[in-house]
């Protein structure tokens, strides 16, 4: 009722290139984390090198990556994209909305090594309900069609990313970085 349908094809179109950046810069280390987490002592600083290495060289990576696609990206986007979808407000919200997601994946990867189910569905539950809530305000709310949806989403991921982020620090924290994990 509230998106015509080029709202729908701007937002499929931005979830699909969303999907496609995602796993491109996740390089495997989700897959990794879950691997490897218990081949080291558990609570030990070894282990915490492992996560905190691995964190820290997702968020440092697929920064940079995002950062020079926001920077350079709106000569490429528009021999992409056939300047049918703006390059900012709408790929540079998703850009940041994916490099959010990304470091918020890391956390939820911990949790699913450690089979911790209430804390893994917590997350992504309260995720989901951020990016429903802001997404019915902005596009239902203020009528913002498909920019509301990407924003409620952006917003989303974002606050998701920070308490990730608090999460992380508290509980895997370590000054020993490890090139080799």
């Amino acid at each position: 009722y509230y998106l015509v349908p080029a709202d729908y094809g701007v937002v499929g179109t931005m979830g699909a290139y969303s999907n496609l950046l995602h796993v491109a810069l996740m390089l495997g280390i989700y897959g990794a984390i879950v691997r490897h987490l218990y081949d080291f002592k558990q609570g030990s600083e070894e282990q915490k090198s492992y996560i905190f290495s691995n964190f820290l060289f997702l968020f440092a990576f697929s920064g940079v990556v995002l950062i020079g696609l926001s920077i350079f990206g709106d000569r490429w986007w528009s021999s992409i994209s056939a300047g049918g979808i703006p390059f900012r407000p709408f790929v540079t919200l998703t850009l940041v909305a994916v490099w959010a997601g990304l470091i918020s994946r890391t956390l939820l990867s911990i949790y699913q090594a450690q089979q911790r189910v209430m804390a893994y569905v917590t997350m992504e539950g309260v995720g989901f309900a951020l990016a429903v809530i802001f997404g019915l305000i902005f596009v239902a709310g203020h009528r913002m069609g498909a920019y509301g949806q990407i924003l409620g989403a952006f917003i989303s991921q974002v606050a998701m990313m920070i308490v990730a982020v608090v999460l992380l620090f508290r509980g895997w924290f370590t000054t020993r970085l490890a090139w080799r994990h």
